[in-house]
């Protein structure tokens, strides 16, 4: 829970509301009007980047297609980064409410303690990572313009700093789906893994037969089974409303 509390204050930081649901009636009206304000933003800066390729002379028609389509692309992660969290906000809710009961399950298993460290860490490398990688080609890429005379360097530097809090966005809610998949793979494992281990003691030594009715261990270990199936269930409610939540993002 802790790697996922983390994930949604990182989200909230860059303007990402899936927990939209969780916030007060003032807080919905500030995050709407956020919203708002960076869709028109978004459209304003796509527009003018659009435009500046139009009219600067060394561009060539086909230039200008594709920097029409490159502003379109970025214009559509915005839009589904924005608004698209708040449409699956009611199924984020769900997911969250199977998740803690999941947790609650397997929180003292040391194998799923486990994965969600090696989770948590693998989380920080690839954020280390795209930080460093986005910073280096910005320097290229400032460099680069030192050879365009035509440029404006403000609006380069505006275009630049828009498109990779864009970009980081994008990669890190891939993350967030990736973190959130490998948990279910996770806890699926976990369950194969105890309903077997189960099974495999409620057998009989040497003739593979189950244990009669009567039998109490085997009794027991029957309604251990049942408990692993009800969790079962959760886990496969959370792949539905997983799905619901990200299915525009992995889309584009």
């Amino acid at each position: 829970m802790n790697l996922l509390r983390i994930l949604v204050f990182v989200e909230n930081v860059v303007g990402i509301y899936r927990n939209y649901l969780y916030f007060k009636t003032y807080q919905k009206v500030l995050i709407i009007i956020r919203i708002f304000l960076e869709v028109f933003l978004s459209i304003a800066i796509a527009s003018h980047n659009v435009a500046l390729s139009f009219f600067t002379s060394f561009e060539t028609g086909e230039d200008v297609r594709i920097s029409g389509l490159f502003q379109a692309i970025i214009l559509m992660k915005v839009l589904v980064l924005s608004i698209g969290p708040l449409r699956s906000a009611k199924s984020y809710k769900l997911y969250l409410e199977d998740v803690k009961i999941i947790y609650n399950r397997f929180k003292d298993v040391p194998s799923y303690a486990k994965s969600l460290k090696m989770l948590k860490l693998k989380c920080c490398l690839v954020t280390v990572i795209f930080v460093i990688s986005s910073g280096a080609l910005t320097i290229i890429r400032i460099n680069n313009l030192l050879y365009w005379k035509n440029h404006n360097i403000i609006n380069f530097m505006v275009q630049e700093c828009y498109e990779t809090f864009v970009d980081f966005r994008y990669i890190f809610e891939q993350f967030v789906a990736y973190s959130a998949i490998t948990g279910i793979y996770d806890s699926l494992k976990l369950i194969n893994e105890s309903v077997l281990g189960v099974l495999d003691q409620c057998s009989k030594k040497g003739n593979g037969q189950i244990c009669d009715e009567d039998d109490k261990i085997c009794h027991d270990l029957l309604k251990e089974v049942n408990s692993w199936m009800e969790f079962y269930r959760y886990v496969m409610s959370c792949t539905k409303y997983l799905s619901r939540c990200f299915n525009e993002l992995v889309n584009i």
